[in-house]
């Protein structure tokens, strides 16, 4: 993770497939996470892995929160 600033958080990665290849056009989706009520989930939103299977996304900080970020497959 790669922290831009005090206010936001620029996160990268890459989505890999489970042989390890790179998977391009994979859905990313980000979740914010309630550290005092686990079951409550805030969906932010969902990115796009490139074709390399890199993605990047800029979040703001909340402080007491944690991010959670799913991938799926394309189809």
């Amino acid at each position: 993770m790669n922290l831009a600033c005090d206010s936001n958080l620029f996160l990268t990665g890459t989505v890999y497939t489970p042989t390890g290849e790179p998977l391009p056009n994979a859905a990313v989706e980000i979740r914010i996470l309630d550290d005092a009520d686990p079951s409550r989930v805030i969906r932010v939103g969902v990115t796009f892995s490139l074709s390399d299977g890199t993605y990047g996304v800029s979040l703001p900080r909340i402080p007491g929160r944690q991010y959670q970020l799913l991938a799926f497959s394309p189809l």
